[in-house]
């Protein structure tokens, strides 16, 4: 663990809020600016689900990505479909990785109806200058993420970005950082965090100390940019996921369109409206 000069302090907490999205899920809570009452781009919103059944036919995305990440103990697996590739299984501790850009057509459901699927899907925004490029995805098996051991038996799943010199191999050309954290009883970690970019974590389970404050699972903490890392520390041994990236500039949403300028907002959707986003016939 390489020491640093300034541990980031603590912004805000807060718990994650429950959200009924559709009759397949038993549970979801989620996290977005709005509940923690600072920005945290590029990261737009987080929620955690157990779900069932299948709940959304296809829809459009534009402006920003897609992430889902099934985590390691999920007794299911998502089946990933959308307009401009092949189709894809999120099994167990997989990540998968839809960069919508210009726009296209997505649908995820459970492979199995009825087997629960536990994990997280996250909406990455876009740099202005990459939010119309050409859709992309991007996808790792859970064979194919690297960990970093940490002492008394953690680990650190490395998602997305880097961690200890580990360079994730999903190849995401985008400037964040995402994290699956397992920390044991009386574990500790520290994790960079450059100054000028946002910051979070997303407590799971278990409970952690950082910038002398205790989160409990189901909650979240954002920081200053008074530091260049953030140092966790568990007494009960903990899972979270930790996020950091630059900043991805103005914000205009409407639906499953999150773009920089009401006129790029208008014009997806006009071309959503036209069919040129492609069509994908409802797998349920």
């Amino acid at each position: 663990m390489t020491s640093v000069e300034q541990a980031r302090s603590v912004a805000r907490t807060a718990n994650l809020r429950s959200v009924v999205p559709g009759g397949g899920f038993d549970r979801a809570v989620s996290l977005n600016a709005a509940a923690v009452g600072v920005d945290i781009s590029p990261f737009v919103d987080l929620t955690m689900f157990d779900m069932t059944l299948a709940v959304f036919r296809p829809h459009p995305h534009a402006g920003f990505s897609a992430v889902t990440y099934m985590f390691e103990e999920s007794p299911g697996s998502f089946r990933n479909r959308w307009t401009s590739g092949p189709d894809e299984v999120i099994g167990p501790g997989a990540i998968h990785w839809t960069r919508a850009g210009s726009g296209m057509m997505h649908e995820e459901v459970p492979t199995v109806s009825g087997v629960p699927c536990r994990g997280v899907q996250m909406f990455v925004k876009l740099h202005p200058d990459h939010e119309l490029d050409e859709p992309k995805a991007f996808h790792l098996d859970a064979d194919e993420i690297d960990e970093v051991p940490l002492a008394g038996g953690g680990r650190v799943r490395v998602l997305a970005g880097r961690h200890a010199g580990v360079v994730s191999r999903l190849g995401v050309p985008d400037e964040v950082t995402l994290l699956d954290v397992h920390l044991a009883p009386d574990g500790a970690v520290e994790l960079n965090a450059e100054a000028a970019w946002n910051a979070f974590v997303l407590l799971r389970s278990g409970s952690i100390e950082v910038g002398g404050r205790e989160l409990l699972a189901n909650s979240a903490a954002t920081f200053h940019g008074d530091g260049d890392t953030v140092r966790l520390r568990s007494r009960t041994g903990a899972q979270l996921l930790f996020g950091t990236g630059r900043h991805a500039g103005p914000e205009v949403a409407a639906g499953s369109f999150i773009l920089s300028t009401r006129e790029r907002l208008a014009d997806a959707q006009r071309r959503f409206a036209e069919g040129a986003m492609g069509d994908l016939e409802p797998s349920f």
